[in-house]
Parts: structure tokens; sequence; C-alpha cells
């Protein structure tokens, strides 16, 4: 697995990169080789000043290429840029574990569901 940093925020000093990558890496490393390659952006945004903030934003974007094909996408901001990535890993982690997640046999799913509704029917009656 190869993680490329895109950074455009300036405030975000070099051991806060390596986290960054670090906390990227521990979401996706239990896929091991189904990873190519991890692409995250950082972007930090000036808007309106709102009530409570001073209008900086921190957008993180992050883009898994697997293996032997397809990309997972997820993006997120937040006030600073840590909570922005913890967002966006979680969420990759998520949407990258369900695209590689083996569907259910039928022939698993069907007694579950059978099981699930005599139970319900046991209960009912």
């Amino acid at each position: 697995m190869r993680i490329e940093l895109e950074n455009d925020d300036e405030a975000v000093s070099a051991d806060q990169r390596a986290d960054l990558v670090a906390r990227v890496f521990r979401t996706l490393c239990r896929y091991g080789d189904r990873v190519r390659l991890v692409r995250v952006r950082l972007r930090r945004l000036e808007g309106p000043a709102t009530e409570g903030g001073n209008g900086v934003v921190s957008h993180c974007g992050i883009a898994v290429d697997l293996v032997p094909e397809g990309r997972v996408l997820a993006r997120s901001r937040a006030a600073d840029s840590q909570h922005a990535v913890d967002q966006a890993a979680e969420r990759i982690g998520h949407a990258v574990g369900e695209r590689l997640s083996p569907p259910v046999p039928f022939a698993v799913a069907l007694p579950a569901a059978q099981a699930q509704r005599e139970l319900a029917a046991r209960r009912a009656g």
C-alpha cells in the first residue's frame, strides 16, 4: 500500500502530517494487498465567519485504489485538519470494508432469514 498526501494547509506541521498518514494506514492496513494506492488530499478553506467559529474549515478527501480494480472515495470537513482526517478515515474504512467484503452466499442467508421469521412467529404466537 502506498499513501500519498497532498496538503495545502500550511498550519499542519511535518509531525502532524506523519500522524495523519499513520491514521489512514492504521485504518486500511487490515486489507493488505487489496489496497494499491491511497491518496489523501487536505485543504484549508476560509469562508465567512460563523457564530462560534472563525470561518476556516479543513476539508479532507481520501481516494483508495483497490486490487484488482475499483476506487472508493470519502470526504469530510471539520474545524481542524485532525478531525477532518479522522472522520474521512473512518468513512473510508467502512466504504472499503463494504466493497471488499464477500457477499453472503444465498445458502447461508436463507437459513438465517428463516430462523428470524420462525423466531418472530414464536414471539407473536
